[in-house]
């Protein structure tokens, strides 16, 4: 349906409209998906590499000024990946998606690009069998974890630059992880998501706090110093600093990463899985 469709780059786009797009992209989305404004775009387009040049507003010929889906692509090196694919809810199950996939596809083969990855909810099986046919495989299981009532935790940890994970990440053995836990990725941190460590052995990311629960966006233990508990009396010493809310990893951790220590610190593996996807070109 690539027909009566036209693809402008998202840099020809203010901030305030692609966020406004972002949010209709998924509204009633499977899973909920809070209101984003401009700020947060910025904070997220500079974080993951998003490139708006390269990214896509999709509109209909005969309606061009009203955009009707939204696919933002990052790029590092001849590697892209799919950081968001959003279609306002009135023009969705009218072949829509396959249409602003070919294009991206089309897209990453005029770059030279190497490969092209994305993430996508295990259960969304329309969108699973929409990157399947476009030729996408997959590559692993992204899972997330809940932990609460953690214990004791540790008065002596400390706040750090929200950039110092990614670059003590960036000097580690772990190798080939998702885009948003690459080192790159993490370097890229800013306020207000904030870094704590304890005694420079263990270190983590937190940010987006709500009543209950503290998200994790990271966490990494200096490898010498693993299996001592440091990891566990940070997360319980920050589960203490916000209140004793519960903490939240999202649905980016490889499942055969770290597991059997997350269940040791008394974590439960989320229901909600993602599936882990890319095209070789």
């Amino acid at each position: 349906m690539s027909q009566g469709l036209r693809f402008a780059s998202a840099a020809e786009y203010p901030l305030d409209l692609l966020a406004e797009l972002f949010t209709r992209g998924f509204e009633n989305y499977i899973v909920p998906v809070a209101n984003v404004d401009r700020v947060t775009l910025a904070r997220h387009v500079r974080k993951e590499s998003i490139d708006l040049a390269a990214s896509r507003v999709v509109s209909r010929d005969d309606s061009p000024t009203s955009p009707i889906a939204l696919a933002l692509i990052a790029l590092r090196g001849n590697r892209s990946r799919l950081a968001t694919m959003g279609i306002i809810k009135e023009s969705r199950g009218m072949g829509v998606g396959s249409a602003v996939v070919g294009q991206l596809l089309a897209d990453a083969r005029t770059r030279g690009d190497a490969r092209m990855t994305l993430e996508v909810i295990e259960s969304n099986a329309a969108a699973v069998a929409l990157y399947t046919h476009a030729g996408f495989e997959p590559m692993r299981q992204l899972v997330g974890w809940t932990g609460k009532d953690l214990g004791p935790g540790d008065d002596g940890i400390e706040r750090c630059p929200p950039d110092t994970l990614g670059r003590i990440a960036g000097r580690s053995e772990l190798q080939d992880l998702p885009w948003q836990l690459e080192p790159a990725t993490l370097m890229q941190t800013t306020a207000p998501t904030q870094c704590f460590h304890l005694e420079e052995r263990a270190f983590v990311l937190v940010g987006g706090a709500s009543e209950t629960t503290v998200n994790v966006a990271a966490l990494l233990t200096i490898p010498e110093h693993r299996r001592r508990g440091y990891a566990r009396r940070l997360l319980a010493a920050v589960a203490a600093r916000f209140e004793g809310r519960s903490l939240s990893i999202p649905q980016v951790w490889p499942e055969d990463v770290g597991a059997e220590a997350m269940r040791r610190m008394g974590f439960v593996k989320a229901e909600l899985t993602q599936r882990e996807m890319s095209l070789h070109f």
